[in-house]
């Protein structure tokens, strides 16, 4: 039986849980915090795939709604500062840049910020290489936080950059989806070999609690996967309204300050 461990997130005992192809799975005790992870994985520091024509497309429609809503929810107003984080090869990035934003991206691996690059895309490394001092209106991490080794402390560095008034939005995987529930191996959570944090909602907010948010608010955005049925679109919505939707989005604003998106 392997060793005792503590949760990445906030630092209680967890317990073994699971096998899956990255390593053992823990869980952290914690009532409110739950949260599922493998530790000491040799992982990709960056971007971890490359997408291709189709799949790129497809995401550049699903940015562009993005930005419409957010638009739309008084979260963003033009030309304002954007930070990417977990840029990849910075197709949301590239949508943000065309509408008229400020974008900066932070993208740890050097072939990610040499295509990031050929875009006329600003880059750094990493969230410490942004200049003390300079302020951003909307902070982004999508599909970006399952792969970082430390989620609290990265969403921390970043909220010192996040103006009073700015939001933070960010989306990753549920743990807590039908199909993590069916097949593992399958899913969205557990089934990418590059992931090492399986978080659900509770984990998530508690993740983003520690770090200095206090008004957040989990969302159900059915545009963020491109391109589904009428019946799929339905029952990707029951599903998340049943708690078992495979993916959770969430806003959040600075401490002490109020706003307001619709669901």
């Amino acid at each position: 039986m392997p060793g005792s461990e503590t949760c990445p997130v906030c630092g209680e005992k967890a317990i073994y849980m699971f096998q899956v192809q990255q390593g053992d799975v823990w869980r952290c005790k914690s009532e409110d915090c739950g949260h599922f992870f493998v530790l000491n994985v040799l992982h990709k520091d960056g971007l971890c795939e490359y997408s291709s024509n189709k799949q790129e497309e497809r995401y550049i429609r699903r940015n562009h709604q993005l930005i419409n809503y957010m638009l739309s929810q008084g979260v963003l107003a033009k030309g304002e500062k954007v930070l990417d984080i977990g840029s990849g090869e910075g197709h949301i990035a590239t949508c943000f840049a065309e509408r008229g934003f400020n974008v900066l991206c932070v993208e740890p691996s050097k072939e990610g910020r040499a295509i990031l690059d050929s875009r006329g895309l600003k880059s750094v490394p990493y969230v410490s290489d942004i200049p003390k001092g300079e302020i951003f209106d909307f902070i982004y991490l999508i599909e970006v936080i399952e792969h970082v080794p430390l989620p609290t402390e990265t969403i921390r560095n970043a909220i010192a950059h996040l103006s009073d008034s700015g939001w933070f939005f960010i989306t990753t995987p549920s743990a807590l989806g039908l199909m993590a529930k069916i097949s593992k191996k399958r899913s969205n959570s557990f089934g990418i070999p590059s992931h090492i944090h399986f978080f659900t909602p509770r984990s998530l907010s508690k993740c983003l609690k520690l770090a200095g948010f206090q008004n957040i608010k989990c969302c159900y955005l059915s545009f963020i996967v491109g391109r589904r049925s009428l019946p799929a679109k339905i029952i990707a919505w029951l599903l998340n309204f049943a708690g078992l939707g495979g993916g959770i989005m969430v806003f959040a604003r600075n401490p002490l300050r109020s706003g307001k998106v619709s669901s």
